[in-house]
């Protein structure tokens, strides 16, 4: 029973509160939801990354590997669309 409040408080709970907090921002305001949605997955995307990325144990190599790969993935699915 102890692990599921733990599970709870250190899971849910702040999911529960986020997305009442949008819920109680959206009844208020006449915010476009869209807008705002890109706003904050730009600007949280990259902290959720790096905070997952920190305490990682990956060598240099492979860090290395996943950088090359994004990047190479990342230009050529640019190219792609930049031809058709």
């Amino acid at each position: 029973m102890n692990e599921l409040v733990v599970l709870f408080t250190h899971s849910l709970f702040p999911l529960f509160i986020i997305a009442g907090a949008g819920s109680l921002l959206a009844k208020i305001t006449n915010l476009n939801p869209h807008s705002l949605s890109q706003v904050f997955i730009n600007l949280f995307s990259p902290c959720l990354i790096f905070t997952m990325l920190t305490p990682s144990e990956l060598s240099s190599e492979k860090i290395g590997l996943i950088f090359l790969f994004t990047t190479t993935s990342t230009i050529l699915i640019g190219g792609l669309a930049w031809v058709s």
